[in-house]
């Protein structure tokens, strides 16, 4: 059996293994994440082994929150290192068990108790099992995490959710740190947000050059936009093009223009509604001033000098 890109969660047993349980031949697991299993008995909360036959392949995965209730269960319970794991994450077990027992250690993992791995204790791991991209919940991996890098080449392509992993340098666990999910947009402008737009001085009644805010699309789905102005002085502005969606390919701008109608200093902001999550709105201050010019004196009469 393999387990490939699959989030095993919420499952219970008294015996055997709660996430998987293997009674022989040899079974694998990639990308994949066991979390908040729980185990009531003394086998595995998340992978138990019970027959002596049996072998369970663990890499790239991620194994948190899983309970175990006696202390001589875990998370992860082998026999006579019957479950190797390589470039895995195994954390936050729950209750009286610890990460690992009978398990074969290789390159790339990291625990929290010294128990599966000796490369330390892991650091930056998100216990929250979240949407964080892609079609299954999955544990994050923090700035800063000592798991970032830590699986060395792996050969893999893509973590769990489908996001791109650096096949030289491989984080450990089932989520790569940075890589955007294929099926997200992500949302980049110049200039950036905040940065006013400022249009100088517009004779009352014309139209001001416009101002453009390049919007690109860094991730691997549309990009949707709507655009809007708010502000003491909102109506004295124009949006002339707010282009949606935008594709992965080519950036489009959207241009704003300053439109008096009185004289005087002019402010409002362009508002921009996205469906990127972390950037669902954004805005940017305009600022003009109407400027009323002198009118044109004609003299319809000639005088002369005495």
């Amino acid at each position: 059996m393999i387990i490939l890109d699959s989030t095993i969660t919420q499952n219970e047993a008294s015996g055997g293994g709660a996430g998987l349980d293997s009674f022989g031949g040899s079974n694998t697991v990639v990308n994949s994440t066991f979390s908040g299993n729980v185990h009531t008995g003394t086998e595995g909360a998340g992978i138990a082994i019970e027959d002596a036959g049996g072998h369970v392949s663990v890499n790239l995965s991620t194994f948190s929150g899983n309970s175990s209730a006696s202390a001589s269960s875990s998370t992860l319970k082998g026999l006579a290192n019957s479950i190797s794991i390589q470039r895995s994450i195994i954390a936050n077990t729950v209750g009286g068990g610890v990460a690992c027992q009978g398990i074969r250690d290789y390159p790339g993992n990291k625990d929290d108790d010294g128990t599966c791995s000796g490369d330390g204790d892991l650091t930056g791991l998100d216990p929250m099992l979240a949407d964080n991209g892609g079609p299954t919940r999955t544990h994050a991996l923090l700035a800063g995490s000592n798991a970032i890098d830590h699986g060395l080449a792996c050969g893999q392509q893509d973590d769990q959710r489908g996001s791109p992993r650096d096949d030289n340098l491989c984080d450990s666990g089932s989520f790569e740190f940075g890589a955007l999910p294929p099926d997200e947009p992500e949302f980049d402008s110049a200039p950036n947000p905040g940065t006013e737009l400022a249009f100088g001085n517009v004779e009352v009644g014309a139209s001001s050059t416009p101002e453009t805010v390049e919007v690109t699309n860094l991730g691997g789905a549309n990009l949707e936009l709507i655009c809007s102005l708010s502000g003491a002085n909102s109506d004295q502005f124009d949006i002339s093009a707010c282009p949606t969606p935008v594709g992965t390919i080519n950036p489009e701008n959207v241009t704003v223009t300053c439109q008096p109608t009185s004289a005087g200093v002019k402010s409002a902001s362009l508002d921009i509604a996205t469906n990127d999550a972390d950037e669902m709105n954004v805005s940017w201050p305009l600022l003009c001033t109407g400027l009323m010019l002198d009118e044109e004196i004609v003299f319809k009469d000639s005088f002369e000098d005495p």
